[in-house]
């Protein structure tokens, strides 16, 4: 007895504690009114009655006004707290529901057997399995895989496999939330597609191992090579002077070849001049640079009224630009280069980069079974992509390569 008293008074008690301020004041408000109602009535009211009719008669007025309309009173007060209680509830059971639905992350959760209790809809959409598919299902059966509970984590990486057998790399966020009764902990499961990340984390790695490569071959082995020259030089500065001039003029030569191979590494890891001048004035100076390096004609044409574009755009159609200068540079062999930008549409921008070079197969090279081979374009395509925009490139051997690129303006990445 004594022990369920002591569990009903912290019961109460963290009750009292977990309520909101408008919550107590509903809850004190109406004691309150109970208690000045009942003091108004003894003190004047029975007063009245002890003094007209008698001392019996104030008695039997009492035993019937608390005998009979207290309990009244005092159910009618709890059930009113009762209902606008279970409202209360309700209304945030449904908000929560709502929030929980419409979360593109898969919320699930799991009894200590593993079994689904709840699938949301961003489970649905992840993984391919209706929520009657699901409930009741064992979660690593179903998804294939051993997810496991890593020991003191509550976040770790690992791969399930979705209804059509694709293997989703996802992040997974674990809590342990036990129910009223106490008795059952359930394990609620925040899991995260990160297949997205993944494939930017890989490009980024891609992108700096082209990098590293283009510094081991390009600048380490000229470097070195002038370094050798340099060597040659001191020994010939007695015997052969004219020589050593070949050889300074040489060094001189590969020395701003370096440069401008820094310079442009230095442009692909960040667009200094997008950022200093906008966007038309840095892919004029790309088509000046890429002609005087090139000996090839650049033709740059602006369509529309000149303007600013939201910064991500910008940075989007600047690499593509950049992308597309280097290629035709390595691969196209072309005499002459065209680049459009059109503005006149308010909605979106269009870019179009053409050549005449001799072209290539383009569909063979954008294929994943091409891994190597294609991947600026690859890295063109995906950055227009990102922008919810368009990529097209028409390409025939011997007659050039047309590229051609739409980003609407003021859309988020998907």
């Amino acid at each position: 007895m004594t022990e369920n008293l002591a569990q009903w008074t912290r019961i109460l008690i963290g009750g009292w504690r977990e309520l909101t301020r408008r919550w107590r004041i509903a809850l004190v408000a109406p004691l309150l009114a109970i208690f000045a109602f009942t003091s108004l009535v003894q003190w004047i009211a029975m007063n009245w009655v002890h003094h007209l009719w008698g001392e019996h008669t104030h008695y039997a007025i009492e035993v019937l006004f608390y005998g009979l309309f207290g309990p009244l009173f005092f159910l009618l007060f709890i059930s009113g707290v009762f209902f606008r209680w279970r409202a209360e509830r309700q209304r945030a059971e449904r908000h929560l529901a709502a929030v929980v639905n419409s979360s593109a992350d898969a919320i699930v959760s799991v009894d200590t057997l593993g079994k689904i209790h709840s699938w949301n809809r961003g489970a649905e959409t992840i993984f391919g399995y209706r929520a009657e598919e699901a409930l009741e299902q064992s979660l690593e059966q179903l998804l294939d895989s051993g997810l496991g509970w890593p020991a003191n984590a509550s976040r770790w990486e690992t791969v399930l496999r979705a209804r059509d057998q694709r293997e989703i790399p996802v992040e997974v966020s674990s809590s342990l939330l036990a129910d009223e009764g106490g008795d059952q902990p359930m394990r609620v499961l925040i899991i995260r597609d990160v297949t997205e990340r993944r494939r930017r984390e890989q490009a980024v790695q891609e992108e700096r191992a082209r990098i590293a490569r283009d510094l081991h071959d390009g600048v380490q082995q000229d470097l070195f090579l002038a370094g050798i020259k340099l060597d040659i030089c001191r020994q010939l500065l007695q015997g052969d002077s004219e020589r050593v001039d070949r050889e300074l003029l040489a060094i001189r030569e590969t020395i701003q070849d370096e440069i401008t191979d820094l310079q442009r590494i230095v442009r692909a890891l960040r667009p200094l001049e997008l950022e200093h001048f906008g966007l038309m004035s840095a892919v004029r100076r790309l088509a000046v640079e890429y002609a005087k390096q090139n000996q090839a004609a650049v033709d740059f044409s602006l369509q529309g009224p000149e303007r600013d574009l939201p910064y991500e755009v910008e940075a989007a159609l600047y690499r593509v630009v950049q992308e597309a200068l280097n290629n035709v540079a390595k691969h196209a062999q072309a005499q002459r280069v065209w680049l459009k930008l059109d503005l006149s549409d308010p909605q979106e921008v269009l870019l179009i980069i053409r050549d005449d070079g001799r072209g290539f197969d383009a569909q063979t090279l954008l294929t994943d079974s091409a891994p190597h081979a294609g991947l600026g374009l690859r890295h063109m395509r995906e950055r227009v992509e990102e922008r919810g925009g368009t990529f097209a490139i028409n390409s025939v051997r011997g007659r050039g390569t047309t590229l051609e690129v739409r980003i609407p303006l003021g859309v988020p990445p998907s």
